[in-house]
């Protein structure tokens, strides 16, 4: 096959995955070596068990990306009426942590591999309290190969895999995508996560992003008796925009737009539960500092 006739059919490829679906983070795009902290939340919605309970909740998040090392805590608080028996058997206080190491080689000018090992540990707030209780299988492993072919100076295909929970279990997933950086835009259009950037001017920015943003969670009740895994899968649109300041760091705020969401978990009355959720709309404010 011809070089020129391969490159065009992988472009029409990647523009094909995009349109059918986007998703989270898994080695696309390498962050610069940063610290952030970010603060979100969404709107109540119901969720229509046999007895239908509204749920709304919190997240906070704290990543820090290094050259070479990466770790992050996120805290997702749900609340819902505990007296309901359709209930997950949790208080709704989950935390999700991770710590890993990321490495790229460099075989030639115009191809690289970026891959990452990330122990990842996603619980329920009552075992953190009680370290005893955590079990090997509250543990797993997240991670991501993606091999960077560069086209052309502002044109680079990515493929691979990565293993994450981001569509509410935890699997492989493939992914493969292109990213075109042109004047003041920047594209990554990809699954299982697209993003644009555009630079309005120096000081303020302006990007959207369509992504899976599923988790899993094991669980035990408050008595620390019935465990449980809680899955969550759901997809997301952001629009938002960027402020640079002056100095080292920036600030993001952004809507979130929730949609396809379901959730399968153990419900107080010792029933499992699978239901779809509803749609529903979030708020996001992020602080970044760029590390030296």
């Amino acid at each position: 096959m011809k070089p020129v006739l391969y490159q065009q059919i992988l472009l029409f490829l990647s523009g094909l995955l995009w349109l059918a679906t986007a998703s989270a983070v898994c080695g696309i795009k390498q962050p610069l070596p940063n610290v952030n902290l970010a603060y979100s939340s969404f709107d109540a919605f119901q969720v229509n068990t046999s007895d239908p309970y509204d749920i709304d909740g919190v997240s906070t998040q704290l990543n820090f990306y290094g050259k070479s090392w990466q770790a992050s805590h996120e805290y997702l608080a749900l609340d819902y009426f505990r007296e309901n028996l359709t209930t997950p058997v949790t208080n709704g206080d989950l935390h999700t942590l991770q710590a890993g190491y990321k490495n790229t080689i460099n075989y030639t000018t115009a191809n690289n591999l970026n891959w990452e090992l990330m122990p990842t540990l996603a619980v329920s707030s009552n075992q953190l309290k009680n370290p005893d209780e955590i079990k090997g299988s509250s543990f797993r492993l997240e991670g991501y190969l993606a091999w960077q072919h560069r086209l052309q100076n502002n044109v680079a295909i990515v493929a691979g895999a990565c293993a994450s929970t981001i569509t509410g279990d935890y699997e492989l997933i493939p992914l493969a995508g292109i990213k075109y950086q042109y004047s003041d835009w920047d594209m990554s259009i990809a699954y299982p996560k697209s993003r644009l950037d555009y630079l309005i001017n120096p000081s303020l920015s302006f990007f959207s992003s369509w992504e899976l943003s599923g988790n899993q969670w094991q669980v035990l009740d408050q008595n620390l008796e019935n465990r449980n895994d809680v899955h969550l899968a759901s997809k997301q649109i952001k629009l938002g925009f960027r402020i640079n300041l002056t100095g080292s760091g920036f600030i993001d705020t952004y809507w979130i737009h929730y949609y396809d969401q379901s959730m399968e978990y153990l419900a107080r009355s010792e029933l499992p539960v699978s239901v779809a959720l509803a749609n529903t709309n979030g708020l996001m404010l992020r602080y970044t500092y760029l590390l030296q």
